[in-house]
């Protein structure tokens, strides 16, 4: 199953290239008028082919076909993309982004790629319980240090010298136990057919690989 999984989801990445490449080059050439008819249309096209390209990804991680590729960056160059790519479909759902760094300029060494993509999922899930407007927060500290977010190191509930905590906030519609419980399992989705229930177990594979923890904690009618 892996084998043809992969197969297909090199297939689907092949074709999807240039099809990314013109639309880099359309959003390069359409202005960005308000009310546009084009721009609106062009934004309509590039999220689904960013959440097509997520997808695919994901479907190369859970065949394991795609080997860690670990480089040089910095909190700003990560967040700066992980914004840039939610913006349309937050701007779409009167969501407001906020990004809060603690040390902008920290660099990390991490699978670049894999990282923006678990932020993205995140982030991309915290906008879908949001289709009323709300509040994003992306936020990221270094762990075992006074935060105004999380709060005194002593009740952060971890203490981790050289390790960052990232942290997705949203003003949405919040879960469950029931649903946390099986929040990280292949293929569990709250979306029906708008979800492949791949994001959140890719999430949790990234964090494991990486050696860190994941928590959720969530009020249903207040967030996430």
């Amino acid at each position: 199953i892996g084998e043809t999984v992969a197969n297909v989801s090199h297939c689907i990445k092949n074709l999807l290239a240039p099809l990314r490449g013109a639309i880099g080059l359309l959003d390069k050439h359409i202005p960005a008028t308000e009310g546009s008819e084009a721009r609106t249309l062009l934004e309509i096209v590039q999220r689904a082919s960013n959440r097509l390209y997520l997808l695919i990804m994901e479907m190369l991680d859970y065949s394991k076909e795609r080997e860690p590729l670990y480089e040089s960056t910095t909190l700003r160059s990560v967040f700066r993309e992980v914004e840039e790519l939610l913006c349309p479909q937050a701007a779409n759902s009167d969501v407001e982004i906020r990004v809060e760094l603690r040390g902008e300029e920290y660099v990390i060494e991490t699978d670049v790629h894999r990282l923006v993509r678990a932020l993205l999922n995140l982030g991309t899930n915290a906008l879908d319980a949001m289709p009323e407007g709300g509040t994003l927060t992306l936020h990221a500290a270094a762990c075992g240090q006074d935060d105004p977010v999380t709060g005194p190191a002593e009740k952060q509930g971890f203490d981790a010298p050289g390790y960052l905590l990232f942290q997705v906030t949203d003003t949405g519609n919040g879960m469950d136990a029931e649903t946390i419980g099986h929040l990280f399992q292949p293929f569990f989705s709250t979306k029906g057919s708008r979800g492949t229930g791949l994001g959140l177990s890719f999430v949790k594979s990234f964090v494991d690989d990486s050696g860190g923890t994941i928590t959720v904690d969530s009020v249903v009618g207040r967030g996430t």
